[in-house]
This record gives C-alpha cells, sequence and structure tokens, in this order.
C-alpha cells in the first residue's frame, strides 16, 4: 500500500526484503538510504518495477557521507568523525587520560573513552575480578572471574580500537604516591611522553581517593570524581557537577570535608553523583585489619548506575577536550538557577539540623 511505501522509505533497508516496492532492481548488499520522490499516490504492478517518477534515491553509505564505508575501508570510527569533524578527532587521538579504578565505574568509563577515540589511555587496578562484580562491572564475566581487571580490559580495548596507545597496570594507587603517577605522564600517539590532559578517578576507597584528587589539583591536571553509585536505582537523577555543588551523599559530603582541610578549592574539581538519597537499607560494613586506605563498608548495587557514572564521566572528558556542548553546559551549571536549587537544598538541611538539636 502507499502508506507502508511511505513508511518503508523513511527507514534504512539492509535487505531486499526490507523495502519489496523496489523488487529485483534493489540489489544492495551495504545498507542503502532511501528518498521517496513522489507526493501523490501511485500505482504497482504484481512485479513492481520503480519508474522514473517513483524511483528512490538510493545511496550507498560511501555517497551519502563522503567516507568510505566499513566494508571498503575498515574505518570503525566513521560515525564518530560524522559527528565531531576531522580537528576534533584529531584532538582526542592526541589526548593522554589516566584511569585509576576499573570497577563498576572506571571500567566503562575506560571503554567509552576508547571508542571515542582518545589515543592513549593508561588504567590503574590491582583488583581482581569476582563474581560479585557480574552485576555491574563490564570486565567481570563467569569466564573471566580471578582475573587482573587490568588485563582483562587491556585485552577488550585493544581489540576495539588497535591503534589506541595503552597502558595498563596491575596496581594499586598507594598512600603517597599519586603525585609520582601524575608526574610520570604517558606516551602519546606521537610516540612521546608528556603530562596527562584528564584524569578520572573512579577509586572506591576514600584515602586513596583523597590522594589522587589532591594531587591532581596541585598539579592542573583536570580531573573528574566519581561520587558513590551504590545504594541507588534512579538514572534519572545523575548529574556532572563541581563537587563543591553536591548535597545527598554522605561519601561525597566526607570527600569535601577532607578536601577543604588539604586546602582543595572544590569548585575546580568535577564529579558525577546523584541527587537521589542513598538506601541505608543496602549498607553492607567491613572490619578491616589492614589499613584505613582499605573501604570499610558497601552498599547494594544495581547494573545501570554505576555505567552510568561511567559514561557521564567518559561524555565529560570528551566534551572537555573538544570543547563540545557537554562542556558548555557543564561551565553554565554555576548558574542562579542551579545554585538556587542547591541552596536551597542545604538551607533545607541546615534547618532540619536546627530542629534536632533544639529537640534533644
Amino acid at each position: 500500500s502507499e502508506a507502508r511505501l511511505m513508511l518503508s522509505a523513511t527507514c534504512h533497508c539492509q535487505h531486499v526484503l526490507a523495502m519489496p516496492m523496489l523488487g529485483p532492481h534493489c540489489t544492495l548488499s551495504a545498507p542503502c538510504l532511501v528518498q521517496p520522490a513522489f507526493l501523490g499516490p501511485r500505482t504497482y504492478s504484481s512485479h513492481p518495477v520503480a519508474t522514473a517518477a517513483t524511483k528512490p534515491v538510493c545511496m550507498s553509505e560511501t555517497e551519502a557521507t563522503g567516507h568510505q564505508g566499513p566494508a571498503t575501508a575498515g574505518d570503525w570510527q566513521q560515525r564518530t568523525r560524522l559527528l565531531l569533524g576531522e580537528q576534533r578527532m584529531d584532538t582526542l587521538s592526541a589526548a593522554r587520560v589516566l584511569i585509576v579504578g576499573l570497577g563498576g565505574v572506571g571500567s566503562w568509563a575506560a571503554e567509552a573513552l576508547a571508542r571515542a577515540g582518545v589515543g592513549s589511555l593508561v588504567l590503574v587496578d590491582g583488583d581482581f575480578v569476582d563474581v560479585t562484580n557480574c552485576n555491574r562491572q563490564l570486565v567481570a564475566l563467569h569466564s573471566t572471574v580471578g582475573q587482573s581487571k587490568a588485563a582483562v580490559m587491556e585485552a577488550r580495548l585493544k581489540d576495539i580500537a588497535p591503534s589506541l596507545v595503552l597502558d595498563a597496570r596491575q596496581e594499586f594507587v598507594r598512600l603517597n604516591c599519586a603525585p609520582s603517577l601524575l608526574a610520570q605522564g604517558a606516551r602519546g600517539q606521537d610516540g612521546l611522553v608528556a603530562g596527562y590532559d584528564f584524569v578520572i578517578d573512579a577509586i572506591d576507597s576514600m584515602l586513596p581517593k583523597l590522594e589522587l584528587i589532591e594531587a591532581s589539583a596541585r598539579a592542573g591536571v583536570p580531573i573528574i570524581t566519581s561520587m558513590g553509585a551504590g545504594g541507588r536505582m534512579d538514572a534519572a537523577q545523575v548529574r556532572v557537577v563541581p563537587l563543591s555543588s553536591t548535597f545527598n551523599d554522605p561519601f561525597a559530603a566526607h570527600v569535601r570535608k577532607k578536601l577543604r582541610q588539604r586546602g582543595v578549592a572544590l569548585e575546580q574539581i568535577s564529579c558525577v553523583w546523584s541527587t537521589e538519597p542513598v538506601s541505608d537499607a543496602s549498607l553492607v560494613r567491613i572490619e578491616h585489619k589492614q589499613s584505613s586506605a582499605f573501604k570499610r563498608s558497601y552498599h547494594g548495587t544495581i547494573a545501570w548506575l554505576p555505567s552510568m557514572f561511567g559514561m557521564l564521566a567518559a561524555s565529560h572528558v570528551v566534551n572537555y577536550l573538544v570543547k563540545g556542548p557537554g562542556w558548555v553546559s557543564y561551565q553554565a551549571q554555576s548558574s542562579d538557577g542551579w545554585m538556587v536549587a542547591v541552596e536551597a537544598e542545604r538551607a533545607k538541611r541546615r534547618s532540619k539540623s536546627a530542629g534536632s538539636t533544639a529537640v534533644s
């Protein structure tokens, strides 16, 4: 029918069966872009043949985009290049990014950056895949349980982006070593070692996290830090904001307090965080005898929240590097509207606190 023709003609077809009105005259094996070339009703025979008046305009991806299609050139970055353009792609290729922590947040961020075209990544995590990671971590499969997270991530990213300059280190960020980690820099696509363009902190232990944030701030390296993704379910409440603007997160409150004591300007630290109050019903406390650097508790988690944190962190990094719309909107987050909402939330918490004190 005409309605079916019009509907089908607005879609991408991959098989002859998807566009029956083209009959034997459409033999493209690659996807084609179909543009209807009629306005009024048309009559078709039992074996429809496209006439000059009704013939859709079919183009291969090469003709439609001006780039060679994946079948001929193997250009896996074609779709990203269409969005960003050559100059921005060159910027990403020249970038060096450090990601510390390859769990529920860092693993997703690392893959997103590799797929986006960042040219050099340094991944740091000393942990091994545990079966309990399978509900949320990209590296975690039943077949990878017991393997190094850094090694699993390295193999995966090299399979995605063979030209990626990748340094995957199976080690933890120990106390007092963050400054030297940053000072080492990374080898880039040009073969030279230079400083990092951005750091993603996906550490879930407090002291190493504080050390990395402080070291990045003092070195002048942009950093985005992940707050708590556990104990939450609502993906719509995840935000990227300056660390100073966070609320409803006890973990973030502790990070803010400790960084202030270290003299770090919180307004200069980006973070990914959720406005959703954490569910303490899912909290489990751990007793550690080794060191206070280990995390002392954890919350229940759901698949999409940590990955959402990681994707937003990667988005923030890429938008910063290419000065994309995400970076523009982030800079506007200190506008009156956002800060009014933040201050209103803080005033409400102060009021509750004062009321509790008066009652006691």
